[in-house]
């Protein structure tokens, strides 16, 4: 090319050094700490590598710090890591040995360090949501096909496989590193990390950008208001996350070792984990087993049936304390709803508290920590202009079958455990420090999808190819988002008093108390189509795999999509139909046993099959246990 002049020349060559200055392309690419290593983390480091494999340069310089000796997070168990002390191991088998004879619970006890998964746990939502695009489960399988649930250990292996088909990238993780602290430096604008390795060595590094990838489950919640109103109680009180302590294994060696059969449990709280702990204390041969929950929304509220009958629940109840009685082990409660009277239950041998996680934002300096928020925090339709008592839901199954619900002035906020939704943008960004990240599940339907896409748009902001908002465009985004919740049932029953009540008064005949009509399947489809919609437009901010949304556009799902959420819709059915099985089933019908026709892969229509027999029959990996 010529040019006419030199000073033109100059000129062109100025401005387009200045071009390649704005987008970043001459510039030395970012450092980034990464903290944590379980699926999070490891989703950021197979997003690069990817990018990597398609030829794209100047990614960032990326160093993973895991506090364990092996990736995988809450996916872990501690049985399967490569190396346990000898200390946890000794706390485990005294543990184990003190439950089955009349030791008191400061013996047993467990101290929990991690909060990986129990041996024997199996998934409680469908494998074909778990599937990754890029990966299959019929390449993963050979071909193989396999059924719609699939034990704890299977998918870590999935997992395992599917980030490292480019590269090892486990090269860039620091293994028994523990992240201290994490601060900002104002005037040289780096995130300052303070780490321990095995050796006790102490490191501080400097860092363009930092991403929290501990994910929202980094430690075990455990309600100082339940303890102390079971401080008098001489049974054995254990997290969820601690249950390993408890169980021997499902196999045929062990199963009658175990230190849950023949006795009889209380679990607090209803949620995913006390129902999968129930299905498997059930197999291992507890005698009963009581749930007791404060709101009754979860899922093992939703359970039609439990097999053998061995699980009673105590709906809107909260634990009151101990019984006045010589045992220690009768537990009193208080009713929280006049229509469920709430008994004393007596000789509870095991309390297990099924009462969640929490993030651990703990290694972060105040600044870069999100705002929480708590049972106290309420938001108002009049914040953002509208009037209570002019707004309306748009049209759904719900309205066409009650008809308009006023709102409540004062809103809550739904799901406290991501409670950095308004101030980080879509979830993923502090907005008071943009080059703070926190990636992690973003959808209870399918977690670690949601994480993947997730770690693609983060990769995006990271290198600059997607532009972040300004606080004020954000601020927007989040109301519009709250504002959006309001209209989807599936939300608004947590946020607004008004609606609850409205829903909590429909009559028993009512057809959406019924999970065996249509009015109720639809209502699970709008909710299905609606989380969905969610993840696309994450999928089109950091252009998903280099191929950005095969679900279509928001409201306009694609034949991929709508596929997607059809079985959202039977994963949402399968608890409740339970009810409807005939009394011969039940006395062994899981959820798990669910007709298997209903799921294919997504991305490659491979059917799935069903179990190897009753799932009560099979043992941690999925095969029959042999009969003795």
């Amino acid at each position: 090319m010529k040019v006419a002049n030199w000073n033109s020349f100059l000129l062109l060559l100025t401005l387009g050094f200045k071009v390649q200055q704005i987008l970043g392309t001459d510039a030395a690419p970012p450092t980034v700490a990464v903290i944590g290593c379980g699926p999070s983390g490891m989703s950021l480091l197979h997003a690069i590598a990817t990018k990597r494999k398609q030829g794209i340069k100047n990614l960032p310089q990326v160093v993973v710090y895991e506090k364990h000796d092996s990736c995988g997070g809450v996916w872990r168990s501690d049985r399967h890591t490569k190396k346990q002390s000898a200390s946890s191991k000794t706390q485990e088998g005294t543990c184990l040995a003190s439950a089955n004879s009349n030791s008191t619970k400061d013996e047993c006890t467990p101290e929990i360090k991690t909060t990986a998964m129990y041996e024997g746990l199996w998934i409680n939502s469908h494998k074909d949501a778990m599937e990754f695009m890029d990966y299959t489960f019929q390449e993963h399988y050979n071909n193989v096909p396999q059924p719609v649930f699939l034990p704890r250990q299977q998918v870590l292996e999935y997992i395992m496989k599917r980030v490292t088909i480019h590269e090892d990238i486990f090269q860039y993780v620091r293994f028994e590193t523990a992240v201290n602290y994490v601060s900002f430096d104002e005037e040289e604008k780096k995130f300052e990390i303070t780490s321990t390795d095995i050796n006790g060595e102490v490191n501080v590094e400097m860092y363009d950008k930092c991403v929290w990838a501990v994910g929202i489950n980094g430690k075990p919640f455990k309600p100082k208001e339940v303890l102390e109103a079971l401080k008098n109680y001489q049974g054995i009180i254990v997290h969820s996350s601690e249950i390993d302590a408890l169980f021997g294994s499902v196999s045929t060696e062990t199963k009658a070792e175990n230190a849950v059969k023949g006795k009889r449990m209380l679990f607090i709280g209803d949620a995913y984990s006390a129902e999968d702990l129930a299905l498997q204390c059930i197999k291992m041969g507890v005698e009963i087993i009581y749930i007791s929950s404060r709101r009754s929304k979860g899922v093992a509220s939703e359970m039609g049936s439990w097999p053998g009958d061995k699980v009673e629940m105590i709906y809107y109840s909260q634990v009151k304390g101990v019984g006045n009685d010589e045992s220690g082990k009768t537990i009193t409660f208080k009713s929280l709803n006049d229509d469920y009277p709430s008994n004393d239950i007596e000789n509870i041998d095991f309390v297990v508290l099924c009462t969640g996680f929490e993030a651990n934002l703990d290694m972060l300096a105040d600044h870069l920590q999100p705002e929480e928020v708590d049972d106290n925090d309420y938001w108002k339709l009049e914040d953002f202009g509208i009037d209570t008592n002019e707004w309306q839901m748009r049209d759904n199954t719900y309205v066409r079958e009650i008809g308009h619900v006023t709102p409540s002035v004062q809103l809550g906020y739904y799901n406290k455990k991501q409670y950095w939704s308004w101030s980080a943008f879509r979830n993923l960004i502090l907005i008071d420090n943009p080059n703070m990240f926190f990636l992690h599940e973003t959808s209870e339907e399918f977690p670690l999808l949601s994480i993947d896409i997730n770690a693609w748009e983060i990769l995006a902001y990271i290198m600059n190819e997607k532009t972040i908002p300004s606080k004020e465009d954000i601020w927007k985004q989040n109301e519009l988002k709250m504002l959006g919740l309001m209209h989807e049932v599936t939300y608004r029953v947590d946020m607004d008093d008004n609606f609850i009540a409205s829903y909590n008064s429909l009559p028993n005949s009512s057809s959406l108390y019924h999970a065996n009509s249509k009015e109720y399947t639809q209502l699970m489809r709008e909710y299905a189509v609606f989380e969905t919609d969610s993840i696309i437009e994450s999928m089109h901010a950091g252009n998903y795999l280099g191929i950005g949304s095969l679900f279509g556009e928001k409201g306009n799902l694609s034949s991929m999509g709508l596929q997607f959420s059809e079985m959202v819709v039977h994963s949402l059915l399968f608890r409740p139909l339970l009810q409807y099985e005939k009394e011969e089933q039940k006395l062994w019908k899981t959820f798990r046993d669910y007709d298997s026709k209903f799921f294919k892969s997504y991305v490659t229509g491979m059917e799935s099959v069903p179990l190897k027999g009753r799932w009560l029959d099979l043992d941690d990996k999925g095969n029959p246990i042999p009969t003795e």
